[in-house]
């Protein structure tokens, strides 16, 4: 798998989890007991931070991605120069 293709696998996954976030978001906002929804805003900071950090998982993945781009546009010569090949 390719860091481009990782990238993309990584953001469905937080575009998914940020919607859980938001049913859940919407159910305790429509609950009247504060324990039961307390736990539910609870879930939703806890997706929250789940969903950043597959965010910054994807910008990682972006970057390994312009490098593998980058390290390919060079020719073949200063690639083995660059590895101590020759």
């Amino acid at each position: 798998m390719s860091a481009w293709e990782l990238s993309n696998e990584i953001e469905k996954i937080s575009y998914r989890i940020d919607s859980v976030r938001s049913i859940i978001e919407l159910v305790a906002t429509s609950i009247i007991d504060e324990t039961e929804s307390s736990a539910l805003w609870g879930c939703s900071e806890m997706l929250e931070i789940y969903a950043d950090r597959l965010d910054a998982l994807v910008n990682d993945a972006m970057d390994l991605h312009r490098e593998e781009k980058k390290s390919s546009s060079i020719p073949e010569v200063f690639q083995k120069l660059k590895k101590g090949k020759i």
